[in-house]
């Protein structure tokens, strides 16, 4: 993801402990394992804890929190990979203990499963999931916690945030989206259908199918579709020649969070850089990268949150 975090973060305290965020029922093997210190060192401040947050084998979490009593505003991490890779990358994980090493903030990756029994993919039910587990950890302020997706990721993210927007517990503070798609009808027509069958992958069907059966699909998987006036603060960010994702669709949902009055900030970058590669580069005339801009925006999003709550 470009990750410009790495010259603040300091040593890092690991520890594995499998168990301690698996939800109730959710019983493996290994959760009987006992704790097991892989590394540590003096003046460590962050502390890595893995396990699951449900029942899937797919549903694994990575929780990398500062030292200290806080509480800290939290970020879930939901990364892309065309709703085809379930789990986060080495990268992804490195930028999240390094992201919490910087800001002070607790980030936690997340897994889902890709493959779901009568479903095509996972729904945003399991970031929903994510979100009560890491609203549990005695060092989150509940209040302040965000969302932050790439891609496909970043389509989870928005879903997960404007479905519930009223209803989740803890309700989400601010939605980061880098290349999210937000219209799936107009993403049929782009490079990840054609090229990768991306978007019959999560939907499971055609656009011309799902109007056939009356499918509330692609319907329903669009963001721009769900956006109301009770939206959390919302953060995009586009290549304007993305070929995965066509930048009218975040253009779209800009135009839509305006006319409602949503606090949102919308860059768009010149080229074809997608998701990660995008996120290390400065739109024009800008002094911070994509990344920085979306620190930026969930600084002021958290800040506001604590003022008014």
């Amino acid at each position: 993801m470009g990750r410009g975090w790495a010259s603040k973060a300091a040593a890092v305290t690991v520890v594995a402990v499998l168990s301690l965020l698996t939800i109730p029922g959710a019983a493996r093997a290994a959760d009987t394992a006992a704790p097991v210190a892989v590394a540590s060192g003096a003046g460590s401040d962050v502390v890595v804890t893995n396990g699951w947050y449900a029942s899937d084998p797919a549903d694994t979490i990575s929780l990398y929190e500062p030292e200290g009593t806080g509480p800290f505003p939290a970020i879930v991490f939901v990364h892309g990979g065309a709703w085809g890779r379930a789990q986060p990358n080495t990268y992804e994980l490195g930028w999240a203990r390094d992201l919490a090493a910087a800001q002070h903030w607790v980030v936690a990756v997340i897994g889902y499963p890709t493959k779901v029994a009568h479903e095509q993919v996972v729904e945003p039910k399991s970031v929903a999931l994510a979100i009560g587990t890491v609203s549990r950890r005695p060092k989150v302020d509940l209040r302040r916690i965000a969302l932050w997706g790439e891609s496909a990721g970043g389509q989870l993210a928005l879903l997960a945030a404007y479905r519930d927007a009223q209803r989740l517990h803890p309700l989400v503070s601010a939605v980061v989206s880098i290349s999210g798609p937000t219209d799936m009808v107009t993403e049929y027509s782009s490079l990840a259908q054609t090229a990768l069958g991306a978007v019959t992958r999560f939907e499971g069907l055609t656009p011309a199918e799902a109007r056939r059966v009356n499918s509330a699909r692609y319907r329903d998987t669009s963001p721009v579709n769900l956006v109301g006036p009770a939206d959390p603060p919302t953060f995009q960010a586009i290549s304007r020649h993305d070929r995965l994702v066509p930048a009218g669709q975040v253009d779209r949902l800009d135009r839509l969070l305006a006319n409602l009055n949503v606090a949102h900030q919308t860059v768009r970058l010149a080229g074809h850089s997608h998701s990660t590669t995008l996120e290390s580069k400065k739109p024009a005339g800008a002094a911070q990268t994509v990344q920085e801009l979306a620190v930026s925006f969930l600084t002021q999003a958290f800040a506001k949150r604590r003022v008014s709550l």
